[in-house]
């Protein structure tokens, strides 16, 4: 109660309470931080990682909690970019790209990628960096396609490109029961035929069976009819050709224009054949009609008949490798498309391998992989089931290498090369990125970025792969989807971080780290918290403030550098000393005794305010130089700043004591400038612009000599500097 008392009567109050924030305790007119001054959790800066340029926004715990420094230090070189650590330890990445020995993926794996021909595509291509080669269901025409392709749609416009017309025109030639066919004719997509048919149960069919149309399983059927003079209701169907298997539920027809739509619900080698079904002709003997308008065949799914191999051989990344992994029997491929639309997991594109789908390859073009061998996978189960079932696994060698969930592993992940070695990670139907590593004792298997064993599987070589079921290609299928697998003939442990970085940045999978962190992180934006919007901004890049310093969190807080003339600017004047010179800051900040330069402030009009840093006091500046008023002693570690003014009622503190005042009248005008941190104005002198850390500023403009032990006692809690 004594308190509030005295706050209401404008004495300082003593103590900061419980649950105050800086806002609560006075509004500022500009508040900057990396932690929060509301009590919520604020967007507090936005940080432009410098591998990439690449900028986010994090709030006060996005910051405190990691996930900024993490989004600093996400490897952004693409897999098949990937150059090894300078051997000199500068921690950069300039010596020679890794040579992968197969890669598989559905993006550009890098600037690297393969050109590569393709082979066996129905429509003549011409060599290009092509992921996958697809064919459409509809009639089974084969096209290879780049990742652009894949992500724009192009892929799924060639899937899903309908067709009208014959495969095979119609004979109509077999009725069944008392009946005839008068007459019959014809085009490359209509048919007409007129019949007589006494009874309940004819069948008019072409006896041969032939593929009228190409569709498989998933594809609509769309036949438009038009039917005259029949008795009741009647019956259309598709079925497989050469059989009497039905592809699809029938469809009634009657008298009129009817519009037949059939989803193909099973796969006979994609083609189909028209039967008209419980026909029957008035009983003057007349005869009935019925003309096929058009067939339409809209295609729903694409099947992987190659995924190429993106890799290269040599550093100029001239020579594909050429290893990709194909499957040419139709029934065992797995798909890229259903139902009409591309297979996505975690908003990226995968393929679907179900069911007894493969893709292999017999031999390596430059022979077995010895072991050491590293893999990346990128794999999902549909539904987990304690059993065997395989990711990737070596071409007919019995003591293979391979990555599966394993019933030998009680239902774990496991690696095996010649034995099985469970990871003690229970099996799930989650997405994960697997990182095996098989080099005798150095072996290991890795999930998520984890280390879940380093047991020794024997060690043998790989002559082949096969992605997605056992090496024998008849059992342990995978049930689920696989989006990547990159193959090293080598030891890949130096730079496991970069490629699991850049994998899980890719898939969105989380708690990864990324190895060797070496990427500085720069603020574009320091965001305004009071609520005002004065945030203080740098679009130009060389001139940003630096936050992350070599993968690791700068924990002085922001830094300016003025070699590099780094500062951030408002468009607000911020301080305005409308009230005579009335205004009040309070900041933390980090300032060697050797460093001098301008904190914050604006520069005009001559008299405006500034908070200058010289190396061995702290000033209050109304010029446009360091000539100040008040100042007070700095010192070379951490330190609040209190500056509170109103016309000689002044006050300036360093760490909660120390107060300075020469009792002038200070008569500071309205600010008219941008307000700056790190400068004053813009285009200022060496020897203006600030080397040092800013970790908080808070201003107002009104004197808080009232509140400002409050203020000081809720910054020094959360920071511990006095």
């Amino acid at each position: 109660m004594h308190i509030s008392l005295d706050s209401a009567i404008g004495q300082q109050r003593r103590l900061n309470q419980v649950g105050e924030t800086i806002n609560s305790i006075a509004a500022p007119a500009a508040a900057y931080s990396l932690r929060s001054l509301t009590g919520g959790d604020p967007k507090v800066v936005r940080v432009r990682r410098e591998s990439d340029n690449t900028e986010r926004d994090f709030t006060a715990s996005g910051v405190s909690s990691g996930a900024m420094v993490d989004f600093v230090n996400a490897q952004t070189v693409k897999p098949l970019d990937t150059r090894a650590l300078n051997s000199g330890g500068s921690g950069e990445r300039d010596g020679d790209f890794q040579i992968a020995s197969a890669a598989y993926s559905l993006r550009s794996l890098g600037d690297r990628q393969a050109t590569v021909a393709a082979t066996g595509d129905t429509v003549t291509a011409a060599n290009g960096k092509y992921v996958v080669q697809v064919r459409r269901s509809r009639d089974n025409t084969i096209k290879s396609f780049t990742a652009d392709e894949v992500s724009d749609g192009t892929l799924v416009s060639f899937v899903t490109d309908p067709s009208t017309g014959w495969n095979t025109q119609p004979t109509w030639n077999t009725i069944t029961g008392s009946g005839v066919i008068r007459s019959q004719s014809s085009t490359a997509s209509t048919s007409t035929l007129t019949f007589f048919a006494y009874g309940t149960s004819h069948t008019i069919s072409d006896s041969s069976r032939p593929s009228h149309i190409v569709a498989n399983e998933g594809d609509v059927v769309d036949i438009n009819l038009t039917i005259s003079n029949i008795q009741g209701a009647a019956s259309i169907e598709i079925r497989a050709a050469g059989t009497d298997t039905a592809l699809a539920s029938s469809s009634t027809i009657s008298n009129g224009t009817v519009g037949a739509s059939f989803t193909v619900d099973s796969n006979a080698n994609g083609g189909a054949h028209i039967v008209f079904s419980s026909l029957e002709t008035p009983s003057d003997f007349s005869d009935g009609t019925i003309t096929i308008n058009s067939v339409t065949v809209t295609g729903k799914t694409g099947f992987v008949r190659t995924w190429y191999d993106q890799s290269v051989t040599d550093q100029g990344g001239g020579t594909a490798t050429g290893n990709h992994v194909t499957q040419s029997t139709a029934t065992k491929q797995p798909r890229v498309v259903i139902d009409g639309s591309l297979v996505v997991r975690a908003t990226k594109p995968s393929i679907d391998f179900g069911g007894n789908n493969f893709l292999e390859r017999e031999t390596y073009t430059q022979g077995t992989l010895s072991q050491p061998n590293t893999f990346f996978s990128v794999a999902e189960l549909d539904a987990y089931a304690d059993e065997n079932r395989k990711v990737y696994d070596s071409h007919l060698n019995t003591s293979r290498n391979m990555l599966q969930l394993s019933t030998a592993g009680n239902g774990q992940f496991a690696h095996f090369a010649g034995t099985v070695v469970a990871t003690g990670e229970d099996a799930d139907a989650d997405r994960h990125l697997f990182t095996s590593l098989l080099n005798g004792a150095s072996s290991s298997l890795r999930i998520d970025g984890t280390e879940k064993t380093t047991a020794n599987p024997s060690t043998t070589a790989m002559t082949g792969i096969v992605i997605g079921a056992n090496h024998d290609t008849v059992q342990n299928f995978w049930d689920g989807d696989i989006q990547e697998l990159i193959i090293f003939n080598s030891d890949q442990t130096a730079n496991i971080g970069a490629f699991e970085g850049n994998i899980s940045d890719q898939y969105g999978i989380t708690g990864v780290p990324t190895g060797a962190n070496t990427v500085n992180g720069f603020v574009e934006t320091w965001y305004d918290q009071s609520g005002n919007g004065n945030d203080v901004v740098q679009a130009t890049a060389s001139q940003q403030p630096k936050i992350v310093s070599s993968g690791s969190l700068i924990t002085a807080g922001v830094t300016f550098d003025e070699a590099n003339s780094t500062e951030l600017v408002a468009t607000d004047p911020v301080i305005t000393a409308a009230a005579a010179g009335t205004y009040s800051t309070f900041s933390v900040q980090t300032i060697s005794n050797t460093e001098s330069g301008y904190l914050y402030g604006n520069a005009s009009p001559t008299d405006g305010s500034s908070l200058y840093a010289s190396s061995s006091t702290y000033i209050v500046s109304n010029k446009n130089s360091a000539t100040g008023f008040d100042s007070i002693s700095k010192g070379a570690s951490e330190q609040l700043l209190s500056a509170v003014y109103n016309n000689n009622d002044a006050v300036m503190q360093v760490d909660g004591g120390g107060s300075t005042s020469d009792g002038s009248t200070y008569n500071f005008s309205a600010g008219t400038s941008n307000f700056r941190m790190g400068n004053r104005a813009s285009g200022t002198s060496t020897g203006t612009k600030l080397t040092g850390a800013i970790r908080e500023v808070v201003v107002y403009n009104s004197d808080q000599t009232a509140n400002r032990t409050a203020l000081e006692t809720n910054i020094n809690s959360h920071y511990s500097i006095f």
